[in-house]
């Protein structure tokens, strides 16, 4: 199923193994009930380096686990409009990366992303942006391991929209996240493709706007949706035994909450109940709010958080 996914939606990564450093920008800073510092990714191959900002964020525990997600408008911004302190209040950490330092959000951003050092992807299905941003975050995922303040079996990849379609996607091909969260990530993402209502995103609209985010031949099931061999529902099973979260707003028509709700129930029936999925809809639009975060933190709570 995994290799379905990257054949005929994402595409194939490169077998790569680049050599990884974290290196400390800042000794660490009093943040509410924790601490924040900024660390720097040095990615390294035969072709060159590439640096990558990481924002880290932790409670005043002696090891917590920790979210783990990339954003939209920079790091500055995630502390600005996070609730940060809600999440070191249950003791909860933040890992956080502005996507655009793995590789801009645009058609031509691999020529200033981390792809420009490393392999060539297999040519029948070569890799599209939403692929090197999963990449990315598994990237984090194992330095965070490194790290002595943090439960490395306790890394939650959690995105909102285009970034929880990597989000799960880094999650599917990478084992060591202990759960993925997607938030309202819609076409592509978790909502099913064969779930047909007005005013809601398909493949023709995403690969028309967003084609570089996927391999070249997703393409070619624009108004061809029920044709393509896999759909989002298997995405959602295929990570079980783990835990899953789809969050949705209620106003988002262009990310399908009933396709969403539809793929979530068909994961449970697929999985056979080898590992919880859950949902909630909340009132509201396409955005990660405070209340999205409270669902979020209850359910790793019982499913992902121990002592």
């Amino acid at each position: 199923m995994i290799d379905d996914f990257g054949r005929y939606v994402y595409g194939i990564a490169p077998q790569a193994e680049p050599a990884v450093e974290l290196r400390a920008l800042d000794q660490p800073v009093t943040l509410g009930a924790g601490s924040r510092s900024r660390h720097e990714l040095i990615i390294s191959t035969e072709r060159g380096r590439h640096l990558v900002e990481l924002l880290l964020c932790l409670p005043n525990t002696d090891r917590s686990p920790v979210f783990s997600c990339l954003n939209f408008n920079g790091n500055d911004d995630v502390l600005a409009t996070f609730p940060i302190d809600l999440l070191l209040r249950n003791g909860y950490g933040l890992a956080t990366v502005h996507a655009d330092a793995f590789e801009p959000d645009r058609a031509d951003g691999a020529a200033e992303g981390v792809r420009r050092i490393l392999p060539d992807p297999p040519a029948e299905a070569p890799w599209g942006t939403i692929g090197v941003w999963a990449w990315g975050l598994s990237v984090v995922r194992r330095e965070l391991a490194n790290l002595p303040h943090i439960r490395s079996d306790q890394v939650i990849a959690i995105g909102h929209s285009r970034m929880g379609k990597a989000a799960l996607w880094s999650a599917a091909q990478d084992q060591g996240f202990a759960a993925v969260i997607s938030n309202a990530a819609g076409c592509s993402g978790d909502s099913l493709h064969t779930h047909r209502a007005e005013g809601t995103e398909d493949i023709a609209a995403i690969t028309g706007r967003f084609g570089y985010w996927f391999t070249p031949g997703y393409a070619d099931f624009a108004d061809r949706d029920d044709e393509l061999p896999v759909d989002q529902d298997e995405l959602l099973a295929s990570i079980a035994p783990r835990p899953v979260y789809v969050g949705s707003g209620s106003e988002d028509t262009w990310a399908d909450p009933d396709g969403e709700f539809l793929a979530v129930r068909s994961a449970r029936q697929r999985n056979g109940g080898s590992g919880p999925v859950g949902f909630h809809l909340r009132p509201g639009g396409h955005g990660l709010t405070a209340e999205d975060w409270r669902h979020y933190i209850a359910f790793c709570n019982t499913h992902v958080k121990r002592p």
